[in-house]
């Protein structure tokens, strides 16, 4: 039998149950953030002394600590995060979660035992960004969640570094690290923590002036990959990431037990498709619009993938079959039973739908009348929205700490000598020795009996394996001594963990370097079409970016001529997101660029280009701050700023190789999904519209 690549099972946290919720259920790892600095600013997170206290916890317990700097930062801020993770690090902290490129150079520069993690939000999306950021520095990378199946495969085949997936949870519409939406409508940046979810509400869609559809178009379900989990395991991800740290414990607690009872299955050579059971709970517990999709794994974009509602609904349980508005009540012809304390939701044709509380048990095939008010109908869907029963059984798993850990003891009980516990973990060992050990005058100590009292280990992290006992006969050992040698032994091994992963202190600060500031502006633009290109030669303009398209395929010699006769520099923009299926098309494209007289490119992606052309990267590398900005510099020519920064902030970053845009249309979404096709184009499941 081939044993299996064991992936990492990586749980959100977001409360203390939450903790307690992931390592009882079965998680390797946690990831959470601090107060600030992190990408869930409105979940409850956790002050700094109580990071420390739970990387302490995790450790004791054979878990990993994973802490969220998964945002972008401000010159203003950089100390602070920098004081921070400095505390983390002293700490313990197995490894940061980052999108700063400024944030991650210094953290790499100045903590050099520390593992960095490449966020999702770096949209690192092809093996091309992958080997980018692998050189980078960082151990791991966390995918896109927008990528195949076949594409994971391929890039773990080609990628040395670890390699990170979401396996179940929300799902955005658009890449993460390419919205602006929230930013630029709502100033709530999702790139700094804030994100408002536009793409969770309603929209409405019109082609010449007339509504062709009005629903949550954007609001994809959640995701649920458990049918693939075998085969996500054969292509070597090393982490398997659930979302999820704002939800509750009972969510953590579920989502992560049942992903662990299935990796465990496949590891087993015994994996087998979801029990209708194990999905319903997942179901329950969360999701979006009633069911789940499994996101891009198997599908390429579809309607299948989007929700008919923004927020968890439960599981249909029943079909209203009739309403009488004068009474308020509502017949309900149930699917699955319901017990007093379960909560309902009557899914009406407007919103906001009904709900009510169960007071009576059901079972399935019964009717049941129910007292409610709203604007209901026959044939309405009726969803429970809270499961009591479900509900009570998850509360188990965060009330108390029962994760534990398995050690090696050796036990040396001889006459005449001190009674001694030495205990293993791992390369820790630790020995006590007691008392001297007697002859007994009544009762003796037997061996059975020394093992047993010493594997109580009561509220401890641990379970002794005895691995070497050595006991003479007609013995006497007071049972006050054997729990003070277990006590002492246990207390010693739990303080020599915590502090074998703890780290010197390194304490720094950061000033930005001096910058130098242009003696002339000048503006460049960017074209899409031949029309446009026919319009600015005209103008004073040092240069034009010209979209990566046919146009620019069939004419850019021709174009580059045009632009060079009017001392205009012609630069060619590289995709906005380059994926497998486009591979060969823009290496044959790049190859003849390259011999062209094309003075550079604008570059959107993580990416080694090794060319003698100028390179300049754009707002999509989200450059927000000076430290980012010189990391930068060893890569491009120029770079674009973020357009999130005000002027004041750009002040502060801009020099002689700096680009700001001033005026156009900035994309607010990036998104793998096609809202036209989808609703229009009749794509249904295919790939492209009509």
């Amino acid at each position: 039998m081939n044993k299996k690549n064991e992936p990492e099972l990586l749980s959100p946290v977001g409360t203390k149950e939450s903790i307690y919720a992931a390592l009882n259920s079965g998680c390797n790892a946690i990831y959470l953030g601090g107060k600030k600095f992190n990408a869930r600013k409105y979940a409850s997170n956790f002050s700094d002394d109580e990071l420390i206290e739970i990387i302490e916890f995790c450790h004791i317990r054979d878990i990993k600590v994973l802490i969220t700097i998964n945002t972008l930062y401000k010159n203003s801020e950089i100390n602070d995060v920098l004081n921070f993770a400095s505390k983390m690090y002293t700490a313990g902290v197995d490894a940061f979660i980052i999108q700063d490129l400024g944030i991650f150079s210094l953290l790499k520069s100045n903590f050099p035992s520390i593992r960095l993690h490449a966020s999702t939000q770096m949209t690192a999306h092809n093996i091309y960004s992958v080997n980018f950021l692998e050189k980078l520095g960082f151990q791991r990378i966390v995918l896109s969640r927008e990528l195949s199946l076949d594409e994971i495969q391929n890039i773990c085949k080609k990628t040395s570094t670890e390699i990170e997936v979401f396996i179940h949870g929300a799902l955005c519409v658009s890449y993460s690290g390419r919205c602006l939406m929230s930013s630029l409508i709502g100033k709530r940046s999702g790139n700094r923590g804030q994100c408002a979810q536009p793409c969770r509400l309603k929209y409405s869609l019109y082609k010449n002036e007339e509504k062709i559809s009005e629903d949550y178009l954007l609001s994809p379900k959640d995701i649920m990959t458990l049918n693939s989990i075998e085969e996500l395991i054969n292509s070597g991800i090393t982490s398997f990431k659930i979302e999820g740290r704002m939800k509750n414990p009972e969510y953590v607690a579920q989502v992560t037990k049942t992903y662990r009872k299935y990796i465990n299955l496949a590891l087993e050579n015994k994996f087998h498709f979801p029990i209708q059971d194990d999905i319903e709970k997942l179901t329950q517990i969360f999701n979006r619009g009633g069911k789940f999709s499994e996101g891009y794994l198997k599908n390429w974009a579809g309607t299948k993938m989007i929700s008919a509602s923004p927020k968890s609904s439960g599981i249909k349980i029943g079909i209203v079959e009739k309403y009488n508005s004068k009474l308020q009540t509502a017949s309900i012809i149930l699917s699955k039973p319901v017990i007093p304390g379960d909560g309902i939701e009557i899914w009406t044709e407007k919103e906001p739908h009904v709900g009510a509380g169960i007071s009576k048990p059901a079972k399935a095939g019964d009717k049941i009348l129910i007292k409610i008010k709203g604007n209901i109908k026959k044939g309405n869907l009726v969803y429970k929205s809270y499961d009591k029963e479900l509900n009570d059984e998850l509360k188990k798993y965060y009330q108390n700490d029962t994760r534990k850990r398995v050690i090696s003891a050796f036990v040396k009980a001889k006459l005449n000598l001190p009674l001694k516990l030495k205990l293993r973990c791992d390369d820790i060992i630790v020995e006590v020795a007691g008392q001297t050990v007697q002859t007994a005058e009544k009762k003796p100590v037997t061996k059975e009996a020394l093992i047993k009292r010493l594997s109580k280990t009561g509220n401890t992290p641990y379970i002794l394996d005895f691995e070497e006992i050595i006991c003479d006969e007609n013995i006497y050992i007071p049972i006050n001594e054997i729990n003070s040698i277990k006590r002492a032994a246990l207390l010693e091994l739990s303080t020599k963990i915590t502090e074998k992963h703890k780290r010197e202190k390194v304490k720094f600060s950061y000033t930005a370097k001096e910058r130098i500031f242009p003696k002339n502006k000048y503006l460049t633009v960017y074209l899409s079409t031949e029309e446009q290109l026919y319009t600015v030669l005209k103008y004073n303009i040092k240069r034009i970016y010209f979209e990566y398209n046919e146009t620019l395929l069939l004419n850019f010699n021709r174009y580059i001529e045009l632009s060079h006769k009017n001392n205009i520099e012609f630069f060619i923009c590289f995709p906005k997101i380059y994926r497998k299926p486009f591979f060969k098309k823009f290496e044959e494209s790049y190859a003849l660029f390259e011999n062209s007289d094309a003075d550079g490119y604008l570059l959107r992606n993580f990416q080694e280009v090794k060319t003698k052309k100028k390179l300049v990267s754009d707002y999509t590398f989200n450059i927000f701050n000076s430290a980012s900005a010189e990391l930068m510099n060893c890569f491009f020519d120029e770079m674009t700023l973020s357009p999130e920064l005000t002027i004041s902030e750009l002040t502060e970053i801009a020099s002689n190789n700096t680009e700001i845009i001033i005026y156009g249309k900035l994309t607010l979404m990036t998104t793998h999904q096609c809202p036209i096709g989808l609703y229009d184009g009749k794509t249904t499941e295919a790939r492209f519209c009509n």
